[in-house]
Parts: C-alpha cells; structure tokens; sequence
C-alpha cells in the first residue's frame, strides 16, 4: 500500500482502497456504503478467500437489536457474512471502489481540507447520490408500470 491509502486495481474492480479511509468517507450514510455493491473487498482473514459486497441495508438481526447499518459480503470460502457498517473495517483491509469517489476521498481526507469543507463537499455529494437513486427508483417504478399495462392488455379480450 502506498503512503495514500491506494493499494493498486483488481481486474474487473474500481481501484483499491483501505477499508478504514472508505469507513471514514461513508460514515453512516446508506447511499455512500451503496458505492460498494459489487465491489470486491480484501478481509483481514486471508482464510476467507476473496470477497464481494452484495447489498447495504438497514435492519437488525433479531426483534430485540435496534437497526443499524448492515454490509453483506458474499466471501468465497465461506458464503455471505453480515457485517455492522460501523465494524466494517475491522475485517476488511481494503475496498474496491470507482474511480471518482476514489478521487473524492483523495481530496477529502488526504489533502488540506478544513473539517467545514469537507464537510460541505460530502454534504453535496450525498445529496447528487440520493438524487441519483431516487431516478432510478422513478425509472423502474415506471418500466414496471409500463410492463403490467402491456400485460394487462395481452390478456384483455377485445371488447365489442
């Protein structure tokens, strides 16, 4: 790894990143650890083969355990492995992660930036994230939309 937290490219992967500078930019923000979906990740056990990020979601696991913010990692010697966001880190030595937020961590965390600025910076970039989501929920919702007329009518005999 060099001295700015880049560790290199795995084929097929954004670029690689330590785990505890990608925790750092998350935080507890859903639409930030959703960078990692499909993203293969490096556990600090060597034992547990290479990884995959799966889904990133609020829940809990049991009744009684307030939701928090979970990370499934999908490992290949053993299955899928939920993890607290907040632990992330702890068993994960790097991320990979897509070119432009890398180049947003880069900036935010390893060069002069006032806690204030940075703080402002990932403010907006939160914001153009959710924003983003939010189409492609739009988006689907209306294909689905689109896809249940066009059933309907395929199955509706013609009306006289």
């Amino acid at each position: 790894m060099t001295e700015d937290g880049i560790m290199g490219r795995i084929e097929g992967s954004g670029r690689m990143i330590d785990a505890g500078l990608f925790a750092r930019y998350a935080e507890m923000d859903p639409e930030r650890w959703r960078q990692l979906v499909g993203q293969q990740v490096v556990p600090s056990d060597p034992r547990l083969g290479t990884a995959q990020v799966e889904d990133v979601r609020w829940g809990s696991c049991c009744d009684h355990v307030s939701p928090y913010l979970q990370v499934r990692v999908r490992h290949a010697m053993h299955g899928v492995v939920t993890f607290r966001a907040c632990s992330f880190s702890d068993h994960h030595r790097s991320v990979a992660v897509p070119e432009e937020i890398r180049e947003l961590i880069h900036a935010c965390f390893e060069r002069a930036m006032t806690p204030d600025e940075r703080e402002a910076v990932l403010t907006e970039h939160s914001r153009a994230l959710r924003e983003a989501s939010d189409r492609r929920r739009v988006e689907r919702a209306n294909d689905l939309k689109r896809r249940a007329i066009d059933r309907k009518g395929a199955k509706a005999p013609p009306r006289t």
